[in-house]
């Protein structure tokens, strides 16, 4: 029936949650829980640490976390997500200044031409000018890094 299919793959997400979410750190916080039958369940305490041990928060793993937390669908969150890097991307381009409260400023800085040597030949080459993006965190989130 409708049901038992709904059921089955609802165990059979949880089983698959549980079993992967060993390999990650810290995203979910695990209690081994002893019956009295002396089988071993494990369960997921929620943590508000998202980030796994080896590649850091990534663009699915962010989406994934504020879905969570928000109760809206990952491809809703996604969208918005990837709304929300453009709009900051294409004023960025245009050398509009992106305030975020709380979080810090995206901008667009300028890097004057200057000469250069080819580290192999020793011949001296002209860099040309260019622009890259810069970051600078608001104090809010600098403390919040430092742990105040």
């Amino acid at each position: 029936s409708t049901l038992d299919r709904g059921r089955r793959a609802f165990e059979r997400r949880a089983h698959r949650e549980t079993r992967l979410s060993y390999f990650r750190f810290p995203v979910f916080t695990h209690r081994i829980v002893m019956f009295a039958s002396g089988a071993i369940r494990a369960t997921r305490a929620a943590s508000r640490t998202y980030a796994t041990a080896a590649s850091g928060l990534n663009k699915k793993t962010l989406i994934e976390a504020v879905a969570s937390e928000t109760g809206e669908s990952k491809a809703l969150v996604g969208r918005v997500l990837t709304a929300t890097l453009d709009a900051v991307s294409a004023s960025v381009q245009k050398g509009d200044k992106v305030a975020l409260s709380g979080f810090g400023t995206f901008s667009r800085k300028n890097r004057a031409a200057r000469a250069g040597r080819n580290p192999q030949t020793g011949a001296a080459l002209k860099i040309p000018a260019a622009n890259y993006p810069s970051f600078s965190a608001s104090s809010v989130f600098k403390a919040l890094v430092k742990g105040k």
